[in-house]
């Protein structure tokens, strides 16, 4: 694995500069994690040039998918994820390519989690400077004596002596500026580690992070009518594959993706399982991810006791799901009909929020939306440090704390749009 030294976000600005970032380009195109794909390396290549050169509003996930991957002009995101889940997948590779390199790399290109435009990064001067200045130091002065000849210099001080004695003065002093810039390396590289500590991306995710146990990734599904009644011995693998449950919907998949994702970025392990199919025993001292509301038996169980959580009502000739705020129990504004027309949807809601469950004894960050556009638009909340830090400075708070936060998620024919918060609880 790399060493690197202290990083600064940096801005490309002349023709070195460029030429230096895509000489990085090309190192990371011909690594293992990509030279074996053509999509990825693509993709890459686009959004870095774009980037480079100044169109980064280009940078969009419907652009991008007509752009890099030749989809109509009738593109739909919703119906087809390929951008997101290749940005992931890029995100994650390019997290393996530095994180298994055994060489430094005075640039690095950078995917951040929440969207498609790449961030440069360039190594501390401080840091070459002294590796410089080791090189030529080591170079022209000699090398100490052994202890045994002390006592030489002690009885005459010969022209060489002095010489000696004069190497022993350089020695020193590069020695003391190596030591300079090792103290200054460590003081920034400490500098920078203690402000991304406190981000409010770290501050929601720190609990999770630093949690020895692999982040266990739950996952709800709908368990619709329609299943095959055959035992599950003589259940064919066709058969199973086309059962209406074993499919996870592309929301949640991109959900899932998004912190799956950031999770990589941190080199933090991690597990995706159906929420059905885990056991209190499974949870138990875990850290979790719970995506999808009211199809994950654990969100609504542990959303339970909160100010926000999820109810749904199934009368005769209603049903709809809704955010129940616990203070205004008589309010059901936070809400979507399931009856209304798919393509005529223009709202969906979303919890979401990390807090310590005593249930089961862990850190948990939930993902729920009411349908499937507040689920996607949670996901790619809670992995975007831009996002985090505006809710941070609209709630003027911190979120090293136990949160949850309501997200109003605009939706346009069916496609997932912006989300916004509207309502926050700290504890």
């Amino acid at each position: 694995m790399q060493k690197n030294g202290a990083k600064a976000l940096w801005i490309p600005s002349s023709a070195g500069d460029r030429a230096a970032v895509y000489a990085e380009l090309e190192a990371i195109i011909a690594s293992e994690q990509f030279r074996s794909s053509a999509r990825y390396p693509a993709f890459l290549r686009y959004i870095v040039e774009k980037a480079l050169n100044g169109e980064v509003g280009d940078l969009k996930e419907r652009t991008l998918g007509i752009a890099v991957f030749h989809r109509g002009s009738d593109y739909n995101t919703a119906d087809d994820p390929v951008v997101r889940v290749c940005g992931s997948e890029v995100r994650r590779r390019i997290a393996q390519f530095y994180q298994q390199s055994e060489s430094l790399h005075p640039i690095e290109i950078e995917l951040p989690p929440g969207g498609y435009i790449p961030q440069f990064w360039r190594q501390d001067p401080a840091g070459e400077t002294s590796h410089e200045g080791e090189e030529k130091n080591g170079a022209n002065h000699a090398a100490p004596p052994e202890h045994g000849a002390v006592s030489q210099f002690a009885e005459k001080e010969t022209e060489e002596s002095k010489g000696k004695r004069s190497g022993w003065r350089g020695l020193l002093l590069f020695g003391a500026g190596v030591a300079a810039s090792l103290l200054a390396i460590a003081t920034t590289r400490q500098v920078a580690h203690e402000r991304y500590k406190h981000s409010p991306i770290m501050q929601v995710w720190s609990p999770l992070l630093t949690n020895p146990n692999p982040v266990l990734i739950s996952v709800g599904r709908p368990h619709p009518a329609g299943e095959s009644d055959l035992p599950a011995l003589q259940l064919s693998i066709g058969n199973r594959f086309y059962e209406p449950s074993y499919r996870v919907s592309i929301t949640a998949v991109s959900a899932i993706s998004e912190i799956a994702g950031f999770l990589e970025t941190q080199n933090k392990g991690f597990e995706v399982h159906e929420s059905d199919s885990n056991t209190l025993d499974d949870l138990h001292q875990r850290p979790l991810v719970l995506i999808n509301g009211n199809d994950n038996k654990w969100t609504m169980l542990l959303l339970r006791t909160l100010r926000f959580h999820l109810e749904s009502v199934n009368e005769a000739g209603r049903s709809f799901s809704f955010i129940e705020d616990a203070q205004h129990p008589q309010w059901q504004d936070w809400r979507v009909d399931f009856d209304q027309p798919y393509l005529k949807q223009t709202v969906d809601y979303a919890i979401v929020g990390r807090f310590y469950s005593p249930t089961t004894e862990s850190p948990v960050v939930v993902i729920a939306g009411i349908s499937s556009n507040g689920t996607e638009a949670g996901g790619e909340f809670m992995a975007s440090p831009d996002k985090l830090a505006a809710l941070a400075r609209a709630a003027h708070n911190s979120l090293d704390r136990n949160f949850e936060a309501v997200l109003k998620v605009e939706v346009v024919g069916g496609d997932t749009g912006a989300a916004s918060p509207v309502a926050v609880q700290f504890w």
